[in-house]
């Protein structure tokens, strides 16, 4: 089974569905589809994630510096399929 790094970045930061669906106003199912590969994912709803996340970073001080840094390095491909044993950024 494949899964986007989305879901990666959002378990290593214990980023909730429901966090990250309220602040990029998608639902939490319907991150959960992204996140496993199923739909049709849009340029504007890959960029809401994006949105999401960023607006995450901005609130959580505490964690900013691993988050951030992680998320630059995988900003663009969050989107992308992994293997089930690629489970690490």
């Amino acid at each position: 089974m494949k899964a986007r790094k989305l879901r990666l970045l959002r378990n290593k930061y214990n980023i909730s569905l429901e966090e990250l669906g309220n602040v990029c106003g998608l639902s939490n199912q319907r991150i959960s589809t992204i996140e496993l590969g199923g739909g049709c994912l849009s340029a504007q709803t890959a960029e809401k994630v994006r949105t999401g996340i960023q607006a995450i970073i901005a609130r959580r001080s505490d964690m900013l510096l691993r988050l951030c840094r992680d998320y630059e390095t995988h900003k663009d491909t969050l989107m992308e399929p992994v293997e089930e044993n690629e489970y690490e950024l």
